[in-house]
C-alpha cells in the first residue's frame, strides 16, 4: 500500500465546497425549525423556495462528494495484512477516539445549554451508536467507521474481479437503496402505507457505500466520455428536480426533507464530483488546501454554533434568506476560527480533529 502521497488541487476545492454546503444545509434546516409545516406555511413562496435551494445544494454536494473523495483515495489500492492492520489502528482506531471526544462535547453542550434531559444509559447509547443522536449530524461519524472496517477488504476485491463484472450487482444495489426510499415516500404520500423492504443492502446500507464506489468509478475514468455541458446540466437538473419535489410535496400537506437515497442526489452529487475532478490547476490552491485540512474539524464542531446563534438570527425582523444566510455566514466562520485556534495546538488538530 505504500505509495507517494498526491495533492490534488481539486480535491481541496471539492472539500471546501463541500463543507460550505454541509452547513448551509444545517442552516436551512434549522431556521425551518427541522423543516416544521407551520414555519414553512408561513413563509413567502420566494422564501420556501430559496430554503428548499439551500436544503437540496447541502444534501446534493455535500456529503455524498466527501465519500466519493473517500472512496476515489482509498478504494484504488491493494491491502496487505500489514496494511489493514496499520489502517485499522491509523483509520479506524484515531476515528474512534476522536469520535468519542466530540460525543462527549456533544452531550455536556445539550445537557449543559440546551438543557436536554439526557441519562446515563442514553449517554452510553450515544457512545455505543445504538440510539438516535442528540446532535443529528453525529450520525456520520459511525457511519464512516462502518465503512471503513470494510473498505480494504473491497479495495482488494475490486483488483481481483473485472470492474465490467460489477455493473450489474452496483445496478441492483443502487435501485433498490435509492429506488425504493422515493417508491416507499410515495406510497405514503398516495396511500398512507409504505412499503417493506426485504432485500440486504450489505455494504451499501442506506446508499453510502453507493457513493464511495461511485468515487473510485471517477478515478478509473469510467465516466470520461461524458461531456461537460451535459455533466454541468445533470447536476443543476437535479437540483432542480429536488426543489420541485420538496415543494409538491409541501403542496401535498407534507414536509419532506430530501434524503441522501433520493435518485437525484445521486445523479446530481456524481456529475458535480465528475466536473470538479476534471479542473487540472485550482486557483488560490493553497487557501483551499487551507480550509480542506480543517474541514472535518469544522463538519464536528459547527453545529453547536447553529444552535448557540440560531434562535437570535430567527427571531429578528429580517427575511427568511437573510435569517438562513445569517446562520450560515456565523457557524462556518465561527467553527473556522475555532478549528484553526485548536490546531495550532500540537497534536490536537491531529488526534482531535481528525486532521490528515
Amino acid at each position: 500500500m505504500e505509495q507517494k502521497k498526491i495533492r490534488y488541487e481539486w480535491m481541496d476545492l471539492a472539500r471546501t465546497l463541500a463543507i460550505v454546503s454541509v452547513v448551509l444545509c444545517h442552516a436551512a434546516e434549522s431556521s425551518c425549525k427541522q423543516f416544521n409545516t407551520y414555519v414553512l406555511t408561513e413563509m413567502t413562496f420566494s422564501s420556501r423556495m430559496f430554503l428548499f435551494t439551500c436544503f437540496t445544494i447541502g444534501r446534493t454536494l455535500g456529503v455524498p462528494v466527501f465519500l466519493m473523495i473517500t472512496g476515489y483515495l482509498l478504494l484504488d489500492r491493494e491491502y496487505s495484512s500489514r496494511d489493514y492492520a496499520v489502517f485499522l489502528k491509523k483509520r479506524c482506531l484515531h476515528l474512534l477516539i476522536c469520535t468519542w471526544v466530540w460525543y462527549a462535547i456533544y452531550d455536556v453542550f445539550f445537557v449543559f445549554y440546551m438543557h436536554v434531559p439526557l441519562t446515563p444509559v442514553q449517554i452510553a447509547g450515544d457512545f455505543l451508536f445504538i440510539r438516535p443522536f442528540t446532535a443529528g449530524h453525529a450520525w456520520y461519524m459511525p457511519m464512516i467507521l462502518g465503512m471503513y472496517l470494510l473498505l480494504p477488504l473491497v479495495a482488494n476485491a475490486l483488483h481481483t474481479i473485472d470492474t465490467k463484472l460489477l455493473t450489474i450487482p452496483v445496478i441492483i444495489y443502487a435501485a433498490y437503496a435509492f429506488g425504493y426510499p422515493t417508491l416507499n415516500m410515495l406510497a405514503q404520500f398516495l396511500f398512507g402505507k409504505g412499503l417493506e423492504l426485504r432485500f440486504n443492502l450489505g455494504f451499501s446500507g442506506g446508499g453510502y457505500g453507493i457513493f464511495i464506489f461511485l468515487g473510485y468509478a471517477i478515478k478509473k475514468g469510467a465516466f470520461r466520455r461524458i461531456k461537460i455541458p451535459l455533466l454541468a446540466i445533470l447536476a443543476i437538473l437535479s437540483i432542480v428536480a429536488a426543489g420541485y419535489v420538496q415543494c409538491l410535496a409541501f403542496t401535498k400537506g407534507h414536509a419532506y426533507k430530501l434524503r441522501y437515497v433520493f435518485p437525484t442526489v445521486l445523479i446530481g452529487s456524481l456529475a458535480y464530483t465528475e466536473l470538479l475532478s476534471r479542473i487540472s490547476h485550482v486557483r488560490f490552491a493553497n487557501v483551499f488546501r487551507f480550509l480542506a485540512c480543517h474541514a472535518f474539524g469544522v463538519y464536528l464542531s459547527h453545529l453547536l454554533f447553529v444552535r448557540l446563534f440560531e434562535n437570535y438570527i430567527i427571531d429578528r425582523d429580517i427575511s427568511w434568506p437573510l435569517k438562513i444566510g445569517g446562520v450560515w455566514l456565523v457557524s462556518i466562520t465561527l467553527a473556522y476560527l475555532l478549528v484553526w485556534a485548536i490546531g495550532r495546538i500540537p497534536k490536537v488538530g491531529k488526534y482531535i480533529l481528525y486532521e490528515k
